[in-house]
């Protein structure tokens, strides 16, 4: 039970952290906090100090100095569950759209993961999905595919979809992501990691992404 709630409590800071990153005065504040908080959750050992160190994470959370009510663009990660959560894989790809002023959001977490079937996840991502796909593809293809469409209902200004290199599932339902992408003419990139891709290459795609999705968002703003 206590990792359990160390789990949740993590994904928390992460979602705090994806809001609040491009709206902090002080670049790297978010990151710094959040970096204090897992080594203060690195020491827990019962649940007395595990709700004495979320009170804490939580106010200095609360004490960082943002801009307040700054609206900023919103991006949708979505892809393989490692790719996606592991900053060690994805090059950090939050925390870099973050300081690009874009805010991040992504559906697929480990305790999403390890509670979907009781959630009737698969259901509901047939249901909304048989018009692209009716077949499983395995992996978190079918995922990929309802995620966009959710992040696109929302009003999101650019998807970008992860996946290891040569990974079947999510290879299979990259056209139908592209067909999305061309029928709604949201800002979409696929990007295919492995142990060869240069962080450079990826750094300068994101770059030029960021660039589309701010001039997406501002002509619907206007």
């Amino acid at each position: 039970l206590l990792t359990w709630q160390t789990i949740l409590f993590i994904e928390k800071m992460e979602k705090l952290s994806a809001s609040l990153r491009p709206r902090e005065k002080q670049r790297g504040s978010v990151d710094l906090i959040f970096n204090e908080g897992l080594k203060l959750l690195e020491n827990v050992h019962n649940f007395s100090e595990f709700w004495q160190a979320r009170r804490t994470i939580l106010q200095k959370f609360s004490q960082l100095k943002i801009q307040p009510g700054l609206k900023v663009p919103k991006v949708g990660i979505i892809g393989e569950i490692y790719t996606v959560c592991d900053p060690a894989i994805n090059f950090d790809i939050e925390r870099k759209l973050g300081q690009e002023g874009i805010e991040v959001h992504r559906e697929i977490t480990l305790s999403y993961h390890l509670t979907k079937k009781f959630l009737f996840a698969d259901w509901r991502i047939h249901h909304r999905i048989k018009k692209y796909i009716q077949s499983s593809v395995g992996g978190h293809g079918r995922d990929a595919i309802y995620e966009m469409l959710k992040f696109i209902k929302k009003g999101f200004d650019g998807i970008i979809q992860l996946l290891p290199a040569f990974c079947m599932p999510e290879t299979t339902v990259r056209p139908i992501l592209e067909k999305i992408h061309q029928e709604t003419n949201i800002p979409f990139l696929s990007l295919s990691l492995d142990e060869q891709v240069a962080e450079a290459g990826i750094d300068t795609r994101i770059e030029a992404f960021v660039d589309v999705v701010k001039n997406y968002y501002a002509t619907k703003k206007t």
